[in-house]
């Protein structure tokens, strides 16, 4: 059976320098990340716009996303990091942190009434295979099913799914 979702092979790692262990970049990888909303603080339609629209922003210049979905209260988000000009991915963590920090500067910008929208912690998980890859995207993309928010998952607005099937 052919995967839907397609990912860039892991490059050869190489070690970090300067770290007296060693330790390895993992930037390679496809991730999930999940916001969760602060104070269980729910996100009114035109919200979840401005949040899409921030995690759209970046896709296919410093990350391709290969799925997303903005709920009431949380977001998922499927990306793997880019190569910037001298080949190195760029970093993963100014990724998310940007993408955070963006999706709640625009909720704020349209309802300044949120202090805080996100969550301090964020919950990201590397995806070491095709098949954990592929697992991953049809849990986003089910999300608002098993949340009884739609019937079908392409009935959902703030649904984002990669066109590569």
């Amino acid at each position: 059976m052919k995967s839907k979702w397609a990912h860039t092979p892991p490059a050869k790692r190489e070690l970090a320098p300067d770290l007296p262990i060693p330790h390895f970049y993992g930037n390679d990888l496809p991730w999930l990340a999940t916001f969760r909303t602060e104070a269980g603080l729910e996100l009114p339609p035109a919200a979840r716009d401005c949040v899409l629209a921030r995690f759209l922003e970046e896709h296919g210049s410093r990350y391709a996303m290969f799925a997303a979905v903005v709920m009431a209260d949380h977001a998922h988000v499927v990306l793997q990091a880019l190569q910037a000009e001298r080949g190195w991915p760029f970093d993963l963590s100014s990724i998310l942190t940007s993408l955070k920090e963006g999706s709640a500067l625009a909720v704020r910008k349209f309802a300044g009434k949120y202090p805080r929208v996100w969550q301090e912690e964020m919950f990201t998980v590397e995806l070491r295979s095709q098949e954990i890859l592929d697992d991953k995207c049809e849990f986003v993309r089910q999300n608002p099913v098993r949340s009884r928010v739609v019937k079908k998952p392409e009935d959902y607005a703030w649904l984002w799914l990669s066109a590569r099937r």
